[in-house]
């Protein structure tokens, strides 16, 4: 295998309680050989190849859902990694405790941040999930405490 990048930017953005917020770029450099397993792309669901196979079920390492801070008071960030562009349809939705829907997004993007306003939602634990044609990729709890 041939080498890959010497190093990655790790992106660390963090909420204090007051609200202000504080960003940094770190730069990672990575070992030669690489001691990680490569990234494996979803397979179709028609692809009945690997039907009997244990990991048909999660070949999917690229998708990445971080909701934060946890708990909140009156703002969530969603950040979100899709990991390809081989998803048609892409949601990222809200549920509350009951199970309703309450807030959604299609994201346009494969990566990004969604910003929610909780300041009227009532305090109890809430579920983010992470969507891609008709499939749930992730789930992520996050507590609302005013």
């Amino acid at each position: 295998m041939p080498p890959g990048p010497d190093s990655v930017t790790v992106e660390i953005l963090l909420t204090l309680p007051d609200g202000q917020k504080c960003f940094q770029e770190v730069r990672v450099p990575l070992p030669w050989p690489c001691p990680w397993i490569p990234e494996r792309q979803a397979l179709p669901h028609s692809d009945s190849a690997n039907a009997g196979s244990n990991n048909s079920v999660q070949n999917v390492v690229s998708n990445a859902l971080l909701v934060f801070p946890n708990p909140a008071s009156y703002d969530v960030s969603v950040s979100y990694d899709y990991g390809n562009d081989a998803y048609t349809q892409k949601e990222l939705a809200v549920f509350d405790a009951m199970g309703r829907k309450i807030q959604s997004l299609t994201p346009q993007d494969i990566h990004g941040s969604w910003n929610l306003n909780t300041a009227n939602w009532s305090p109890g634990m809430y579920l983010v999930r992470m969507e891609a044609d008709g499939n749930t990729l992730q789930v992520q709890r996050v507590v609302i405490s005013h």
